[in-house]
C-alpha cells in the first residue's frame, strides 16, 4: 500500500506533458524524516515533495501514492509512479471531487445539482449508468457526451499509466495509446502487449 496523501500546494506544473511537482500532506509516519517539512504543520501532518505525472491538483480528493524516494531539487522527494484517487464516500467528499474541475463538463452548479439528485450514490452513476445524468437539470446529451469521455479517458489513462508504470510512462503517451486503442486499450495491452509494437 502506498501513502495516502492531500494535495496542499504547487511547486512547478508544465501544461503541455502534465510533469508537475506538488506539496502533499499526510499523517503516514514512514515518510522519510529527510523529506518533510521541517516546520510542524496544523494537526500535526507530515508534508513532503511528491514528483509526478498528472497529479491532481485539488484536495478534494485523497491519494494513495506509490514511488521510489529520490534526492532532487528540493531535497528528498517521492517519485510517483503510480497513483490513485480516494474520494471520500460522503456527499460533501462527492461534491468537492465533482466540482474540483477534474471531470469537463461539470463545473460547482452542475455538481451540486448531480449530487442533489444521485447523492453518495453519485460515483455508481457516474461510472456505470451515466444516462441517468440526464435527468439533472442542464445537462444535455452534448454535456453528457463531454462527461462522459472525460469521465472514461481520465481513468482509462490512470489505468494505462498504472500497468505501464515500470516504463515511465508520460501521459501524453497514454493518451496516444488510449486514443490509438480505443476505450478496450486495457484489456488489449494486459492479453497482448505486444500489440503496442503497432505504434
Amino acid at each position: 500500500m502506498g501513502i495516502i496523501a492531500t494535495y496542499d500546494g504547487k511547486i512547478f506544473h508544465n501544461p503541455s506533458n502534465k510533469f508537475c511537482i506538488v506539496i502533499v500532506k499526510t499523517a503516514d509516519t514512514s515518510v522519510p524524516e529527510q523529506a518533510r517539512d521541517k516546520r510542524r504543520y496544523k494537526d500535526h501532518l507530515i508534508r513532503f515533495t511528491a514528483v509526478g505525472y498528472e497529479i491532481p491538483m485539488t484536495d478534494a480528493v485523497e491519494l494513495e501514492l506509490d514511488g521510489e524516494w529520490v534526492n532532487g531539487k528540493y531535497g528528498m522527494q517521492l517519485q510517483v509512479e503510480q497513483w490513485r484517487e480516494i474520494v471520500p464516500k460522503t456527499r460533501e467528499g462527492v461534491l468537492s471531487y465533482l466540482g474540483s474541475g477534474l471531470i469537463k463538463g461539470i463545473g460547482e452548479k452542475t455538481a451540486a445539482e448531480i449530487v442533489a439528485k444521485f447523492g453518495t450514490n453519485t460515483l455508481d452513476v457516474l461510472e456505470k449508468h451515466p444516462e441517468r445524468l440526464l435527468e439533472v437539470r442542464g445537462i444535455t446529451e452534448n454535456k453528457l457526451e463531454d462527461i462522459r469521455t472525460s469521465f472514461a479517458e481520465s481513468r482509462a489513462l490512470r489505468d494505462i499509466m498504472t500497468l505501464l508504470a515500470p516504463f515511465k510512462l508520460t501521459p501524453k503517451t497514454a493518451l496516444k495509446i488510449y486514443q490509438h486503442f480505443g476505450p478496450a486499450c486495457l484489456d488489449i495491452l494486459k492479453k497482448s502487449p505486444f500489440e503496442l509494437c503497432q505504434m
